[in-house]
């Protein structure tokens, strides 16, 4: 939630016109914010999946599912860009375990 922080605030500088570069995280950002700006936010980010590697394949696997997508692209608003490439291989090695675990059921 810390590294998702940088893209909250990112929406968050858009809808009150003040664009700028990614910001840097900030730990409880999420807490600090406006309820109105935090409602608005959160449904622009409605299909984010914020999550660790125990269950971020299979919340991947539930967002094509109920979408019908064949094709995801995944991005990451992260300011640290090592960890954003982590995040990404991450994303990847965690969908495909799902995967493989979900075709052995």
């Amino acid at each position: 939630r810390i590294l998702f922080s940088s893209q909250l605030q990112a929406f968050v500088n858009l809808r009150t016109n003040k664009p700028g570069k990614l910001p840097a995280p900030i730990a409880d950002y999420e807490e600090q914010l406006d309820s109105r700006i935090k409602a608005a936010v959160m449904q622009s980010l409605s299909c984010a999946v914020i999550a660790g590697e125990d269950s971020v394949g299979q919340k991947i696997a539930e967002f094509a599912r109920q979408t019908g997508a064949d094709e995801l692209m995944i991005t990451g608003m992260i300011f640290d860009h090592n960890k954003r490439l982590d995040s990404y291989k991450t994303a990847m090695t965690a969908y495909q375990n799902y995967m493989v675990a979900q075709s052995k059921v």
